[in-house]
């Protein structure tokens, strides 16, 4: 097909904009489709994740080590690693990145860069973990069956369909969620289905939903150590899921095929079957069940032993909520079974859960870009519209069945918010946006001071405004926050003591010694992280040194410490 025949195609199926949604309808080649897509969304995507992706990883780099040394790794990632990768994607998903660069207009190279940021950032995540020699995360005494999936069905629910919620938790705050994107796909070799996305992200390989009443929702493992170059790239094996699976039983032979290079978990859910399938892989090993349990629930956390020895206790604040999200999941659905509609699993999508402390255990997290509650039985998927959380936003309906958005139908609430949590939360996501993505820690330690005053019972936005503070060389700032941290306390008294290890390095860098290690010894009389606890053992022998924070937002905390 030649591009002008294309482009009367993608003119004749004009993109909508439905609240913050893009919807579109894609069908023939991968080439086609790709065209389309990029034809239609050519003002969208260069402010969209395409651009943002292809630089995160630089990002993270210019904070752990600057920018020299930033732009010096990348170049390298980029040769070694994300050439590798690029060759590793199949041809069909080569020609759907051709069409949709030609499409668009922007450069394909950029597009490139973008796919394979996320098995780039965990071979990363992993070097880094064994560097740093990590212990293994504990064990733990539940059965951690796994951002955040939930099922339920049968008697579980008022009318007996299958429901499953799923967000998804990933890098792209107030940029994926800003070009949010429903693309009804037909491709001339597969099935129908509805894919999740957003503006120049292609395929139905996160979230989605086939013709055949199968849901997806991939879940990433970051603590994980079994990755290894020379598989597939993650996004596509989901994609040919919702294109050829009738069944759970064909979704999982299609997943026995495919070699990942890192590690992701697959929650398949069928609404003919009313069953799930949840497909656990890294790189060198695998794990599969089908489970008819009326509920079930996934964060990020391996179900199977032997993959879960693997996981290191990387960031302890992540695997605390990873943990209490997995709990209040379960919870949750038990508490409701049999009167569980497709408003209670938007509801818990958008939960903040302990009223203690916004960001301890919450599903809504700053990094919740894309929100749904399937219902695959009617073949309808239900679409947070807004900024982040976009599970706190309503949810529109778009039938597959019927390929258009159901505009007559009320729209689900993810939660209803008090002005003054929107709001503290907006400044929140504002100062993590200015400290992260721009390097102005003037400007994110207003912000968080602002969402201070609003909500001043919150004791990590004192925790981190103290850090963000501390990182600025504002020593006298970071104590007064600090104060207010310890003041507030916190449920986790692992949290309590990384409170009191911060103030001391304030104090250290304020020059009061004998502050400073009264509080690094209190830390030691007490439950604490064992990063925290080998911080304050240095910390007691030397001064520790003012230096900018890698601070890490969605779980509020610093990962190296």
């Amino acid at each position: 097909m030649t591009d002008s025949t294309q482009l009367r195609s993608s003119e004749e199926k004009k993109a909508q904009r439905i609240r913050n949604l893009h919807v579109l309808h894609l069908s023939g080649s991968d080439y086609e489709m790709g065209f389309q897509h990029g034809q239609a969304l050519k003002e969208a995507i260069p402010g969209g994740a395409v651009p943002y992706f292809s630089v995160y990883l630089e990002k993270i780099l210019r904070h752990a080590g600057g920018e020299r040394v930033a732009k010096t790794l990348k170049q390298g990632l980029d040769r070694w690693i994300g050439r590798q990768l690029i060759s590793a994607f199949p041809e069909h998903v080569k020609a759907h990145v051709k069409g949709l660069a030609k499409g668009s207009g922007v450069e394909e190279s950029l597009i490139w860069q973008a796919f394979v940021l996320p098995d780039s950032f965990l071979w990363l995540s992993a070097q880094s973990q064994k560097m740093r020699n990590l212990e293994l995360a504990p064990q733990l005494a539940v059965q951690t069956l796994g951002c955040s999936s939930a099922v339920a069905h049968s008697s579980a629910t008022r009318t007996g369909e299958m429901l499953h919620a799923r967000n998804l938790d990933y890098m792209g705050a107030q940029t994926w969620d800003k070009e949010a994107a429903v693309l009804f796909c037909q491709p001339e070799d597969g099935m129908r289905y509805l894919s999740i996305s957003s503006a120049g992200i292609p395929l139905g390989g996160v979230t989605a939903m086939n013709e055949a009443g199968l849901t997806l929702a991939v879940h990433q493992h970051v603590a994980c150590l079994n990755v290894a170059l020379g598989g597939q790239p993650v996004g596509v094996i989901g994609d040919e899921v919702m294109r050829r699976a009738h069944s759970l039983d064909e979704a999982r032979r299609i997943l026995d095929s495919h070699r990942p290079n890192a590690c992701w978990t697959y929650i398949i859910a069928s609404g003919p079957e009313k069953a799930v399938l949840c497909y656990e892989v890294t790189a060198t090993d695998r794990h599969w069940f089908i489970s008819d349990q009326e509920t079930f629930g996934y964060t990020n956390m391996y179900l199977t032993k032997r993959l879960a020895d693997r996981e290191t206790h990387m960031y302890p604040s992540q695997w605390r909520s990873n943990l209490g999200r997995y709990q209040h999941i379960q919870d949750y659905l038990s508490a409701r079974h049999g009167q569980l509609e497709a408003q209670d699993m938007a509801a818990l999508l958008g939960d903040r859960v302990d009223p203690r402390c916004r960001l301890r255990t919450p599903l809504a997290m700053l990094l919740t870009v894309s929100s749904a509650v399937f219902a695959p039985d009617q073949g309808i998927a239900w679409v947070g519209a807004g900024p982040v959380p976009t599970s706190t936003r309503p949810y529109l309906a778009f039938d597959l069945k019927a390929g258009r958005v159901r505009e007559e139908w009320p729209a689900l609430v993810g939660r209803t918010l008090s002005a003054e949590e929107d709001s503290a939360f907006a400044c929140y996501t504002r100062g993590y946006l200015a400290y992260f993505d721009r390097d102005d820690k003037g400007a994110a330690l207003q912000a968080f001071e602002e969402a201070c005053q609003i909500q001043p019972r919150e004791p990590v936005y004192a925790y981190i405004t103290g850090l963000v503070a501390l990182s600025a060389k504002r020593p006298e700032i970071a104590l007064h926050h600090l104060h207010k941290a310890l003041e507030l306390g916190h449920p986790d008294p692992e949290r309590v003591a990384a409170f009191q290890l911060w103030r001391g390095r304030a104090y250290d860098v304020a020059g009061l010694r004998s502050e400073a290690r009264r509080d690094y010894a209190a830390v030691l009389e007490q439950q604490a992280d064992t990063l925290i606890r080998k911080a304050a053992e240095k910390g007691l022998k030397r001064p520790w040194k003012a230096k900018s924070l890698g601070i890490e937002f969605n779980y509020a905390d610093v990962l190296v410490p």
